[in-house]
């Protein structure tokens, strides 16, 4: 299951939605299309209206009246397609409030605190080790402290560009564990990680890699080096690895950053 946060986004997204489909909706004509075969290619339709004593009526719609048929039959799969956010979002209520109730653990850690003492040995929850592990000391890279330029949301973190500092954000604010710019032997040599992460439900480690200067030769060579180094070590794009790029005229985009830390790390 997602975390809370990933849920509570995707409710406020379904809202949006639809509110956006209702006003369709509200703007479209009444009434129900029945297709009609005809001989030729094509179908003609006919319009079934209910009348003011209830009985419903039919009026052929020929092929002058096609953004009439186009209109209503708009609005009826428009009618489907809010039906269908509305069970996706009862379904998101129910699981959100699933979320923020206290759990049965926590309920017993509550009733009887002198116990806990004796769980010093009691193994913790796979989110657990993975907000743990952020915390853990890990060998950062000290080499070019002059280019440690653009502060982030992190009080003492300094990182390396603005994109940088955009994906700490992100990954704040999806509660994502991350070690920054940490040093480990890949196949032999060592590389200075921009991310190391944790993904919150199964705390498998994820390589970020950000490739901010696409357009300089020298830059692409050491990336080549660098991608030959990941492969022969098994860390693969999209299974273990998260790569973004950007060049001058192309910067990294936040939303794009976000869809990755929705995909690969919630």
């Amino acid at each position: 299951m997602a975390n809370l946060s990933t849920l509570l986004k995707r409710r406020e997204d379904l809202q949006k939605e639809i509110l956006l489909v209702q006003q369709f909706i509200n703007s479209s004509p009444p009434g129900k299309l029945i297709s009609r075969k005809t001989e030729g290619s094509g179908y003609f339709y006919t319009q079934k209206i209910v009348l003011p004593n209830g009985r419903k009526h039919e009026v052929y719609l020929g092929k002058q009246d096609h953004k009439l048929a186009s209109a209503i039959a708009g609005r009826m799969v428009a009618e489907k397609r809010l039906l269908d956010l509305q069970q996706e979002l009862k379904m998101l209520d129910a699981s959100i409030a699933y979320l923020q109730k206290e759990s049965n653990e926590q309920k017993f850690r509550k009733k009887h605190p002198g116990l806990c003492h004796l769980l010093a040995n009691f193994p913790a929850s796979i989110s657990e080790q993975a907000a743990e592990w952020k915390n853990v000391p890990y060998n950062r890279n000290q080499k070019y402290p002059e280019s440690l330029k653009y502060a982030t949301i992190v009080p003492g973190l300094i990182v390396r560009s603005k994109s940088e500092a955009s994906i700490v954000t992100c990954l704040e604010r999806n509660h994502v564990p991350y070690h920054y710019d940490e040093i480990e032997m890949i196949n032999g040599q060592k590389l200075a990680i921009d991310f190391i992460c944790r993904n919150v439900r199964t705390n498998q480690k994820w390589y970020w890699d950000h490739r901010g200067m696409l357009d300089n030769e020298d830059y692409i060579r050491k990336i080549l080096y660098t991608d030959s180094l990941f492969y022969q070590a098994g860390i693969i794009q999209g299974i273990n690895l998260i790569i973004t790029c950007e060049t001058r005229d192309c910067p990294l985009d936040p939303q794009w950053v976000e869809m990755l830390v929705q995909h690969f790390l919630l």
